[in-house]
């Protein structure tokens, strides 16, 4: 199966996605996120839209900035905070370690080292 691009991903498969790889339950996210459990269900089959105020409470119980829910292949987005949680390139989610090696090679042909 062809691997999605990420501007093919809506936002509910992008927080479905965050909260997996966090290891919480649908029920716990919309607990930590204070979101009814049927709203967070409905957004994440995109059933339903989320609000500003949705999406922020959704990415702090998430620990990511809200940001981060509106990448793409071309638009990277760091969240500093996280960053440091990360010991091993290998823990770093395929992402955000695409998204590294994207800056690291365009910063060596600017001639930064």
């Amino acid at each position: 199966m062809k691997e999605k691009k990420l501007s093919e991903i809506g936002i509910g498969e992008r927080i479905a996605y965050l909260r997996n790889l966090r290891g919480i339950q649908g029920p716990e996210l919309a607990e930590l996120s204070k979101v009814s459990r049927s709203t967070v269900y409905q957004i994440e089959k995109g059933v339903k839209s989320p609000t500003v105020a949705t999406l922020e409470k959704l990415a702090k119980a998430l620990d990511v900035d809200v940001a981060v829910l509106f990448a793409t292949e071309d638009v990277h987005v760091f969240d500093m905070k996280r960053i440091p949680k990360y010991k091993l390139k290998t823990d770093l989610p395929p992402t955000l370690f695409k998204g590294f090696h994207e800056v690291i090679e365009a910063a060596k042909k600017l001639g930064i080292k």
